[in-house]
């Protein structure tokens, strides 16, 4: 082995002897080992057009700085036109290729790289994390409700009890009856009139042919101090009392309501606590949706943000998995933020903490 390397060494000598400028190719082959060096020094992946490209950005810069030494070293007026040439061409080409990586990696444009800043850049992704990244999905409504809620029989209502004190499960209310009923059960549905107290109802519809086992639905729930504001009142042409509050601001909202039989206005103020709240559903079935009704049993401001994201098992497969929440814009509801705040309520929560 010593006796090869000897010979090949001799060799090399012998021929930059005979061609001298076979030294550029040996200082182009270190440039190409130094690249080599230096990406797995950090971690990343060698191929052959990494290396090239590597190769061609160093010879750059180094004649770059070659340019710059004799810039030093000779008289003015032998290198300062191709030096000025050279240095106007460097610095156009940078603010292109900075402006290109800027909206490549933020707009996708010239080159798709956004997904370098989610993926961290790995593009094939291994089994886990495949399983990481949504495969599925489910298609989801938030619609305006109101007290009290109605079961059709043989169907179950999931409750997310919106109360600080209340931070993991929900209320399965069930209906094993013939008929419907209702939840509270002594709450009688309105026969006319005005709507009871406002909820809403997240809708979770399976559209895919297998069914998804142990959903579990995260909601990011916050609770706010009421915070009093202004309330006016006007009048219109045909005499009708009409109320007036100020703007609630970005991110905020201001609720009408009445105690003591005065009207009042408010909108969320400080945050009172905020946490996580899991939603697990036991099943939905191929073609069924799954309803979550979020209630406000506290006396404060409650806001929740809707998940992009939940996660299930799927018939066939026991390891958990993401699945995406879709949520389309198909009313003005679907196009409001990502969060809505109820308000009080009027019912009274028995048994329930912190509650009206």
């Amino acid at each position: 082995m010593a006796d090869e390397f000897g010979s090949q060494q001799s060799l090399w000598k012998a021929a930059l002897k005979a061609i001298p400028s076979l030294k550029y190719a040996l200082g182009i082959a270190g440039i190409a080992s130094l690249i080599s060096i230096v990406l797995r020094l950090f971690g990343f992946k060698m191929s052959f057009a990494v290396t090239v490209i590597g190769t061609i950005i160093m010879i750059f810069l180094m004649t770059l700085l070659y340019i710059f030494v004799n810039l030093v070293k000779q008289p003015k007026s032998t290198f300062e036109g191709p030096a000025r040439v050279f240095i106007w061409f460097v610095l156009g080409t940078s603010m292109i290729v900075i402006f290109a990586l800027f909206t490549s990696a933020f707009l996708d444009w010239p080159v798709q790289w956004k997904h370098l800043l989610t993926t961290g850049g790995k593009q094939n992704l291994s089994a886990t994390e495949l399983a990481r990244s949504p495969t599925h999905a489910l298609l989801v409504r938030y619609l305006l409700g109101s007290l009290p809620i109605r079961i059709a029989p043989k169907d179950v209502a999931y409750i997310l009890q919106l109360n600080p004190n209340i931070t993991q499960w929900v209320w399965e209310a069930g209906n094993a009856e013939q008929g419907t009923i209702t939840w509270p059960s002594d709450l009688p549905p309105q026969k006319g009139g005005p709507p009871g107290d406002f909820i809403y109802v997240c809708e979770l519809t399976n559209h895919e042919d297998k069914t998804f086992l142990d959903v579990s639905v995260p909601f990011e729930v916050s609770f706010h101090e009421l915070e009093m504001v202004p309330l006016t009142f006007t009048k219109d042409k045909n005499g009708k009392q009409l109320a007036g509050v100020p703007r609630p601001g970005v991110g905020h909202a201001i609720f009408v309501g009445s105690k003591d039989q005065k009207k009042i206005a408010a909108r969320d103020g400080a945050v009172v606590k905020e946490f996580m709240h899991s939603v697990s559903l036991p099943s939905i079935p191929p073609g069924s949706t799954a309803r979550i009704y979020l209630v406000n049993q506290s006396k404060f401001i409650s806001k929740f943000t809707f998940p992009r994201e939940a996660t299930a098992i799927v018939v066939g497969n026991a390891q958990r998995i993401k699945v995406a929440l879709i949520r389309p814009p198909v009313t003005v509801a679907d196009v409001v933020p990502w969060f809505w705040l109820p308000p009080p309520l009027t019912y009274h929560w028995k048994g329930v903490p912190e509650a009206p």
